[in-house]
Parts: C-alpha cells; sequence; structure tokens
C-alpha cells in the first residue's frame, strides 16, 4: 500500500515514485514465458528437422503450426505464422511441397488455414502475402504471386477431389494467382483458373473462369465488373 507524499523543498514526490515498474515476481514469470518460447521454437526445429526448411528470421508459433505426412515445407525469410484460436495444417503426402515466400504472414483469429497435397503436388506462396484463413487442396500445383491477400472462408481446388461416376477420372488443373490481389472471405476458386496481377474478387464468389489482369469480378459463377487500376501501393 502507497503511503503519503514525501515533501521536498517545495516539490511533492508521488507514492511509490522510483520503484520498479515491474515486480521481481512478475519479471520472473515474463523471464519463465521468454525462455518457453525459446525452447518451444528450439523443439519445433528439432521435430521438423527433416521435413521444414526454415528461413531467417521465421516467427513460428509452435501451437498453431501442425505438420502431417512425408511432404516437406519450405518457408521462407521472416515468415510469421502467428499465435491464435486456429491452426495452421499442412497435410502433405510423398513427394509434395509447400513454398512460402518471404514476408509471408499468416492470421489465425478467423479461421483455420489448411494446406492439402496429393502425392508429388506443389503450393507455391509468393513474398509478403496475407492469409487469414481457408483451404488449399492440390492435387496438381497451386501457384500465388507475391502481396496477394487471401481470407478466411475461401477455397482453392485444383481439382473435383472424386469422380463423378464409376467410369469417370478426377480431372485436375492447375490453379495460377497474380501478384496484388485481393481474394476476400468465403471466395471459391476452382481447377484450371487463372487470375491476373492486379485483381479484386468479390465476398463469396465462385470463380471457375479466368480473370484478366486490372480486373474487379464478383458473382456466382464471377464475371469482370469493371477494370481497375494498379494495386501495389494499397496496403
Amino acid at each position: 500500500m502507497d503511503g503519503p507524499d514525501i515533501k521536498k523543498g517545495d516539490a511533492q514526490i508521488p507514492s511509490g515514485f522510483g520503484r520498479p515498474f515491474f515486480s521481481q515476481r512478475e519479471m520472473l514469470l515474463l523471464r519463465y514465458y521468454q525462455l518457453q518460447a525459446f525452447f518451444s521454437g528450439k523443439w519445433l526445429r528439432w521435430r521438423y528437422r527433416h521435413r521444414v526448411q526454415f528461413g531467417k528470421g521465421c516467427r513460428i508459433e509452435p501451437d498453431t503450426f501442425m505438420l502431417r505426412g512425408l511432404g516437406v515445407v519450405e518457408l521462407g525469410d521472416r515468415v510469421i505464422i502467428e499465435r491464435g484460436i486456429h491452426k495452421v495444417f499442412f497435410n502433405l503426402e510423398p513427394q509434395s511441397k509447400v513454398t512460402i515466400g518471404e514476408g509471408t504472414w499468416f492470421q489465425t483469429y478467423d479461421d483455420n488455414i489448411i494446406f492439402s497435397c496429393k502425392s508429388g503436388a506443389r503450393i507455391r506462396l509468393g513474398k509478403n502475402c496475407w492469409f487469414s484463413g481457408g483451404l488449399y487442396s492440390a492435387s496438381e500445383k497451386i501457384t500465388i504471386g507475391d502481396h496477394t491477400l487471401i481470407g478466411y472462408g475461401c477455397m482453392l481446388l485444383d481439382s473435383d477431389l472424386h469422380q463423378l461416376d464409376n467410369d469417370s477420372k478426377v480431372k485436375t488443373a492447375p490453379i495460377t494467382i497474380g501478384s496484388h490481389c485481393w481474394i476476400p472471405s468465403h471466395t471459391t476458386i476452382l481447377k484450371g483458373v487463372s487470375i491476373g496481377d492486379h485483381c479484386v474478387i468479390g465476398t463469396g464468389s465462385l470463380v471457375i473462369d479466368d480473370i484478366p489482369d486490372h480486373s474487379f469480378a464478383a458473382g456466382r459463377p464471377a464475371q469482370v465488373i469493371k477494370k481497375i487500376s494498379d494495386r501495389d501501393q494499397v496496403p
């Protein structure tokens, strides 16, 4: 309990003045959590040492990062998988690979982020992208350019995932999304689609056809509504 203020000359010195901002107990707790985070990061890198390549300056929350299967994850420099209420899952069959460009950020407060690759499939994310959720399922290949933002509840599916009947085959075709694009929540992009650079897709759209550069497209199925200018300065 603070005592009375102490007079020094004409100045009033507040009670508690000069005391440390943190108590000794608080400092010990802070140090404990710092050490816990340090050793958790070391354990994560050791556990996945044969399947994950960590770039310099990566900040990976161990409780958020989940890897299943024999595929490989390659993290560029300064990739962030933050702590949140959801997870970032990698479900990777043998010979598959997910490559994440430097500076890419995964936010985990809105939705799980799931990367699923069939054997031999590839998912490549560009530099300085941002994700807040979604399912990215590759039977062949999914490519996303630099500075592209994708919201929660989105699905990118480069195959039909199953047969229509006993005689049909599962069809696959690569998905390509350009740089400086904004794909907001609950958008679905199906096999064979190519979205150009500097594009914006309306929330909840179903994209089944190619979208050219500098386009705003929306609808189910999505159609180009108007042309837009460069998005390279948009935060």
